[in-house]
């Protein structure tokens, strides 16, 4: 009897560890979530751990970037695989993080729907700001221009984030965050933690960057109505992201 149970065991923990093994799959599919809820992803392989996205609960296509037996928000060596639980790390769209492997299945496509090449890895804050607007899209991929991280807004030593969503396409769409007021906008400020925060989401009609006085200013044109002009006037906008709120 002790051999039968040795040998069921060995079996159940071998079709686990398949998530982690060079066999693994690509990409997964969401499964066992309730219709009105969602699979968290996290910045740590347990559910303590701060989100950092989530995932519809019919979400497919999740990238696999690996997947390890866990304890205590802790990632076991291979010699301790059988000890699980199993999480694994995850990317769905521009967002990166960690799910409970118990909440995911090979994915029953054979080629993900989304960009074919592999999108850019973004620190967890800037993905998830950036997941706020295309968790509509069921596809998307952003083209040259789309995010820019060279240049310290605020003075602190931190390059920070720039994402102008004119520069991305949307289920085949390039204007779904454009309209007759310009393109969505994101400026997303370091606060000193390895995170950034969004200070400034808005639509614009032009932007540019320029130094002024030892700064960089965010000089912008928006939609008259933004100054409460006509239209079809311009609404100028100078933001210096070194003064306090």
């Amino acid at each position: 009897m002790r051999l039968l149970v040795s040998a069921i065991t060995t079996l159940l923990v071998s079709a686990t560890v398949a998530y982690a093994t060079a066999d693994g799959p690509d990409f997964f599919d969401v499964r066992g979530v309730s219709p009105n809820d969602v699979l968290f992803l996290r910045a740590r392989p347990t559910a303590s751990s701060p989100k950092v996205g989530q995932v519809p609960h019919n979400g497919k296509m999740l990238r696999n970037e690996g997947c390890s037996a866990v304890r205590d928000g802790k990632i076991l060596p291979d010699s301790d695989l059988n000890t699980g639980p199993f999480w694994c790390r995850v990317r769905f769209g521009p967002v990166e993080g960690w799910a409970n492997a118990r909440y995911l299945i090979e994915a029953a496509e054979a080629q993900p729907i989304r960009s074919p090449s592999r999108a850019p890895s973004y620190p967890a804050s800037v993905a998830s700001a950036i997941n706020s607007n295309t968790a509509t899209c069921d596809s998307f991929k952003g083209k040259p221009g789309f995010t820019r991280n060279d240049l310290d807004l605020n003075g602190d030593g931190t390059n920070d984030w720039i994402v102008d969503y004119g520069h991305l396409e949307c289920d085949g769409s390039t204007t779904m965050f454009c309209g007759s007021g310009g393109c969505t906008l994101q400026v997303l400020i370091s606060n000193g933690r390895n995170e950034w925060v969004p200070r400034f989401e808005d639509t614009v009609r032009d932007y540019s960057f320029k130094p002024s006085g030892g700064k960089m200013i965010l000089r912008l044109e928006q939609h008259g109505i933004a100054c409460r002009k006509p239209g079809t006037e311009s609404c100028p906008k100078n933001i210096d992201f070194t003064a306090r709120d």
